[in-house]
């Protein structure tokens, strides 16, 4: 008795199930985005820094300010991320194919 599979239907069903993953993600940030600026005081720009020094002179420093902490904590991030990207399809085929799609 074999059993016939219909993969078009599970690959829609896998599609829509992704779809519905990436909309939470989505929501997720936009809330954690709006809740850190309401939380924020840095994200207040102050009218102190935007005039000149009383010398007349304007202001050196930038508001631009990275940590060397966050840049290789974003790179991590980034080759992590190509790393998931790259092995995501072995997974898919294993899934539905099982080791004959790694053999070939």
């Amino acid at each position: 008795m074999t059993v016939n599979i219909n993969y078009s239907n599970v690959f829609i069903k896998f599609i829509e199930i992704i779809i519905i993953i990436f909309r939470m993600i989505i929501v997720f940030f936009l809330l954690l985005l709006i809740i850190q600026v309401i939380l924020s005081n840095k994200s207040r720009i102050k009218l102190e820094s935007l005039t000149p020094l009383e010398s007349g002179f304007e202001r050196l420093v930038s508001s631009f300010s990275m940590r060397a902490p966050f840049f290789f904590l974003a790179i991590l991030f980034v080759l992590f991320d190509l790393e998931l990207i790259l092995f995501f399809p072995g997974v898919v085929a294993f899934t539905f194919r099982g080791i004959v799609s790694f053999l070939s």
